[in-house]
């Protein structure tokens, strides 16, 4: 995301960020359930804390930051013992040079700076050498933020000493970016583009005390936030892109000028249709929902024969590449409420982009939460609303697996099944008629665990234990001689779901115990778990033991543990961390809950 993009987030809910007064009053801005940020440095990190907390504030998601450690970066770094969380490493020159104080006392000499600056070249390439060492022993999302160095109210006999900082703080930037570059969990964030927007006399804080250190202006300060908030997925971000078909996906309209009559070819005047599909095409392929909300009559775009799809209408998008198509002459808020029904995904992270204004505010009224963009009209800038929506959809530096860049087929395959669950005469006979398959597969430490530790580390709702985990742990995990790790593969007749869940357990001579078990929401409702407690007590013919540790968002793991058949042997005190224990024994117990998935052990995944 580009400097100051954030201002441009069109989100109902977010008002302008919080001042720095503003943000030191908010006290209750560290619940239990807000992510926990790890800032670590020695200068401006208590300043950057804050603007981070403001900012998440006035997104609406709020989020715990411990207060900085007086201590060196480096000595901060290997006190990290893998809490959950990212880490943010502010930079300062301090760090890469101990010597170096910024001390109103002793006043910068351009003698002494030369002296102290010999060989720095070197000494920048060993600090990052040994920031790199650090950081890859601790296999979380961590964000670098290397030094700033705004003018310093510097003499004009010493001003060229500011300008060999400035070129100093570049040089340090470079070679972090160099040296960190293909570390797989985090990124360097270029302090410089990202006040790129702002003249360098804007960077300092000119209430500030008159000393000889870099203090960073409000302004500058908000504008580093608001780009490391991005990186750290503080922000609100949409997970569903919906596009309306007259007027927006196309020009024309389809019920008057039938399908003869629409066009979305980039010709002159007309590129803005071209540029939506392409941005829709792309945004698919990151991971991105995408649908469509029209009034028009129903399967309207069905009219459409593939080759005049491709020849005559110019679309780039086919209909099979939406996950979801809602065409009805029902309001558009019902419409965008029944499809986030459908998918099991709440309405604020729906994007809705319309040519028509009326309809954008009844969507509004309704569902506020909502986020609307009004599509221009012929002849209308649209260079706003382009950046608008590169900014939304910008998916930082993560990787992406095979399972987020095919989410939305797999939401796709939901919407369809949950479209024939609505026609079903039952439930238990629409479950009985998707012919399920769970395919379970051995996970070993020679296979790559990125998806095995997306859901361990992302799933919420149906998550055993709510424990994350890292590279090392993960290794730890698996290499167990008595521990077992699978993943489950879900198939239907609507297609393959991928790999939807990870199960980990413990074998002993009496018993089986159920370590973890993380399931993707996007397959709840489906008997699986049902289909995993079932299997596990089959095939070992002993107890089956399970410790649910409560997160505050994964009690539907319990209920399904109840509902199964499981009785609680044990509960945590009130005083610790409420866990339970819960037993299924199968010489006694009977298995209570119904279950439409067959389950077939495979050899890999």
């Amino acid at each position: 995301m580009t400097a100051g993009a954030v201002d441009q987030l069109p989100h109902a809910a977010a008002p302008a960020p919080l001042s720095l007064r503003e943000a030191a009053e908010h006290t209750s801005l560290s619940p239990a359930s807000a992510e926990q940020v790890r800032l670590l440095g020695t200068a401006w990190t208590g300043r950057l804390a804050l603007f981070v907390r403001a900012y998440a504030a006035s997104t609406g998601h709020p989020v715990g930051i411990p207060a900085p450690v007086a201590d060196t970066l480096e000595a901060e770094l290997r006190k990290l013992t893998g809490e959950p969380g990212p880490v943010v490493t502010a930079v300062c020159v301090e760090d890469v040079f101990g010597e170096l104080r910024w001390d109103s006392s002793t006043p910068l000499d351009a003698a002494a700076l030369q002296e102290l600056l010999a060989g720095a070249d070197r000494r920048i390439a060993d600090f990052a050498a040994r920031l790199r060492g650090q950081l890859a022993l601790h296999a979380t999302r961590y964000v670098v933020v290397p030094p700033v160095f705004p003018p310093l109210p510097l003499p004009v006999a010493e001003r060229s000493v500011a300008l060999r900082l400035a070129r100093l703080a570049g040089r340090i930037t470079d070679a972090l970016v160099e040296t960190l570059t293909d570390l797989p969990h985090g990124s360097v964030l270029d302090t410089d583009r990202a006040l790129e927007t702002l003249a360098r006399a804007a960077w300092a804080d000119g209430t500030a005390p008159q000393t000889p250190g870099p203090v960073l202006s409000e302004e500058a300060a908000s504008l580093i936030a608001r780009v490391l908030a991005t990186r750290l997925r503080l922000v609100w971000q949409p997970k569903v892109l919906v596009t309306d078909l007259d007027g927006t996906l196309w020009r024309g309209i389809l019920s008057e000028d039938g399908p003869a009559g629409v066009r979305s070819h980039a010709v002159a005047g007309e590129a803005a249709h071209r540029w939506w599909q392409r941005m829709l095409l792309c945004a698919r392929g990151q991971g991105f929902i995408i649908a469509v909300c029209s009034k028009n009559s129903p399967n309207a775009l069905e009219a459409f024969t593939d080759a005049a799809l491709r020849e005559h209408v110019g679309l780039l998008v086919p209909p099979a590449g939406f996950a979801a198509v809602s065409t009805s002459w029902a309001p558009k808020s019902e419409q965008l409420a029944a499809m986030a029904k459908a998918l099991d995904l709440p309405t604020d992270v729906f994007v809705l982009v319309d040519d028509n204004p009326v309809e954008l505010a009844e969507v509004a009224a309704t569902h506020p939460d909502v986020t609307t963009l009004r599509f221009p009209g012929p002849g209308e800038d649209w260079s706003g609303l382009c950046r608008t929506l590169q900014d939304l959809t910008a998916v930082g530096d993560s990787q992406l697996t095979h399972e987020d860049r095919e989410r939305a087929h797999y939401y796709g395959l939901r919407y369809r099944s949950e479209a024939a669950r609505a026609k079903a005469t039952s439930v238990d006979d629409f479950l009985a008629s998707l012919g399920m398959r769970l395919e379970l597969a051995p996970v070993g430490p020679e296979q790559a665990p990125d998806r095995c530790l997306q859901l361990l580390n992302r799933a919420n709702r149906f998550h055993l234990t709510g424990h994350r985990f890292d590279d090392a742990s993960w290794l730890q995990l698996v290499d167990d001689p008595d521990r077992q790790v699978f993943t489950a593969r879900l198939v239907d007749t609507f297609g393959d779901h991928g790999i939807c869940a990870v199960i980990v357990t413990e074998t002993a001579k009496d018993r089986v115990r159920l370590r973890e078990f993380a399931m993707s929401c996007r397959v709840l409702n489906r008997t699986l778990e049902a289909a995993v407690f079932g299997w596990l007590i089959g095939r070992s013919r002993r107890p089956l033991h399970v410790t649910w540790c409560p997160t505050g968002r994964n009690d539907t793991v319990l209920e399904a543990l109840h509902g199964h058949g499981f009785s609680t042997v044990t509960r945590a005190a009130a005083e610790t961390d409420g866990a339970v224990t819960v037993v299924f024994d199968p010489a006694v117990d009977e298995p209570r809950s119904r279950n439409f998935v067959k389950v077939q052990l495979c050899r890999t995944s």
